[in-house]
């Protein structure tokens, strides 16, 4: 499985350090929730905490 970053209020999905998508083939793929909370951790997303959500989603091609 996968992990994708969502925003809850625009409903859009991480692609890049503070970018966002509404296609989620467009959007960053964490292979581990450890990986995900790293690159969160890092100061690449400018949300806060509370309005993300993460969605899991079958292994794809796109893992990062």
């Amino acid at each position: 499985m996968s992990y994708v970053v969502r925003h809850k209020s625009t409903g859009r999905y991480l692609e890049g350090r503070d970018q966002w998508t509404s296609h989620l083939e467009h959007a960053l793929q964490f292979n581990s929730g450890l990986k995900l909370v790293s690159y969160i951790e890092r100061g690449n997303v400018h949300e806060s905490q509370d309005s993300l959500e993460v969605l899991t989603l079958p292994l794809g091609p796109q893992s990062a």
